[in-house]
């Protein structure tokens, strides 16, 4: 990837110099902008993403080390090199205060201010490495988890897209993935991230800020034809609706998840919710869980777990657990146990089965386990509960 730089000084021949003399390319490196002045460059930081600032330390209307320090209130992160003379040495190091990466003496020598910026685009590679695991590793919790908070990620959107790719092209799958992973990560401001699931299948994870919305379609269109491209055609993509908040991004999984399923059955390259209609997706997504539902409520008292569960209504139990919880709000296993206690609580009260009994009949084989889980639940034995409903 190329890192953005701006220019911040009010002499354009000085800012034409740090334009033409430098090796921008070699130091991969793009000017993205120029500013007179600090509150311009504050601007063009906040809307380009700047990577790297060189910026006078003298001005009008905000100097260097103001415009440093506005930085560092914003939580603004660019690489920040000082240009200064001599009399400005004072202020130089005061800028290293408000953490600006180095200063350039004036006047400049061009050899030492490009070692300095190779610098800093070394730093800023690891910082964005370090960066991108970290965000990484929170969507991936996330996706698994969903009950990850956090307030930052709540301001991204979000755009999933599931590759099912076939056998005969499945020895491409680890070069793509390298190949992701090393491209810089980004495109045009969106964050990419891959995953590698089940053998087969990968989950890419675009992301970006919110307001990045028109960048997040481009990138989309972008990866789609690049994953068709590179596996050769051999292979399903589901495409999920843009959703806005990590908080939104198990559901989307579900959802495309869902997408890849018809994709599958249709036969098609890409799968999106307009191809298949939103309806059919919910309606089908809904019989799932009502053929879940009823056979739990049929054979609750049966030794059965989510593996048996999911493979009668056809899902994988991983994405069964996701889309039952989504639709139930509960867990498979928090369900069954309601369903077990629920009619346990009936043969406590109509019967005068023993204890053991009745763990049985419910499907549990251990009556010390059943107890611990039936007092977890309403906070008495099985004994206490029928003592009480006894004089009823």
């Amino acid at each position: 990837m190329s890192y953005k730089v701006l220019l911040v000084d009010d002499e354009p021949l000085i800012v034409k110099s740090l334009a033409n003399t430098i090796n921008w390319k070699q130091l991969d490196c793009t000017i993205a902008a120029t500013a007179e002045n600090g509150k311009k460059a504050l601007e063009a930081v906040k809307e380009l993403h700047i990577d790297l600032v060189l910026t006078d330390i003298r001005m009008p209307v905000m100097n260097g080390i103001d415009f440093l320090k506005v930085l560092s209130e914003n939580f603004y992160n660019p690489k920040v090199i000082l240009l200064s003379g001599y009399d400005e040495f004072e202020y130089a190091r005061e800028g290293l205060r408000y953490n600006a990466f180095d200063y350039i003496l004036k006047p400049i020598d061009y050899y030492q201010l490009e070692e300095c910026i190779a610098r800093a685009v070394e730093e800023l590679g690891a910082d964005q490495k370090q960066k991108y695991e970290c965000m990484k590793n929170r969507i991936y919790d996330q996706l698994m988890l969903n009950n990850v908070k956090d307030a930052v990620l709540e301001n991204y959107s979000f755009q999933l897209i599931i590759a099912q790719v076939k056998k005969d092209a499945s020895d491409k799958i680890a070069p793509f993935y390298d190949w992701v992973e090393q491209q810089g990560c980004r495109y045009e401001q969106v964050n990419v991230f891959i995953y590698k699931f089940d053998q087969n299948e990968l989950i890419i994870i675009l992301t970006a800020m919110k307001e990045k919305e028109e960048q997040m379609r481009n990138a989309k269109d972008v990866f789609v034809q690049t994953v068709l491209s590179f596996f050769e055609q051999k292979c399903v993509i589901a495409v999920a609706p843009l959703v806005t908040g990590v908080s939104n991004i198990q559901c989307s999984f579900v959802q495309t998840r869902e997408l890849l399923r018809m994709g599958l059955a249709l036969r098609v390259p890409v799968v999106t919710e307009d191809i298949v209609g939103e309806n059919k997706i919910k309606n089908t997504t809904s019989s799932a869980i009502e053929k879940a539902i009823h056979f739990l409520d049929e054979n609750y008292h049966q030794d059965i777990g989510i593996d048996q569960v999911a493979e009668r209504i056809g899902l994988s139990p991983s994405y069964f657990s996701v889309l039952f919880k989504q639709k139930m709000g509960m867990t498979f296993l928090e369900y069954l146990t309601n369903i077990r206690i629920k009619n346990a609580c009936l043969l406590l009260k109509m019967s005068h089965m023993k204890t053991y009994e009745i763990a049985e009949k419910v499907g549990y084989t251990d009556q010390r386990y059943f107890s611990q889980v039936f007092k977890r639940k309403l906070n008495m034995t099985p004994g206490e509960y029928r003592k009480i409903h006894s004089r009823e």
